[in-house]
């Protein structure tokens, strides 16, 4: 079972994913923006984040960046 780190302001866009994720047995770790998703305690490392690139507050791809978020992959999307 991996950890996956879901950052994404639509709650729909969310859910559908942590529901298809959830049933493929994986653990699932919410975030509505980057400064949530920096917010996590670092013990919960993820295995990936999924992110969306344009959100409010901090971006997907600048919120990887503080903590030196290393995991072995990330997602990015955009609905534009």
């Amino acid at each position: 079972m991996k950890q996956i780190l879901r950052v994404g302001d639509s709650k729909l866009l969310r859910k559908i994913l942590v529901d298809v994720l959830t049933e493929a047995r994986h653990k699932v770790v919410e975030a509505e923006d980057g400064q949530q998703g920096l917010a996590r305690p670092r013990e919960q490392r993820s295995d990936m984040v999924i992110t969306d690139l344009t959100m409010p507050a901090m971006n997907g791809s600048t919120s990887l960046r503080p903590r030196g978020v290393t995991p072995r992959a990330v997602i990015c999307q955009s609905s534009f």
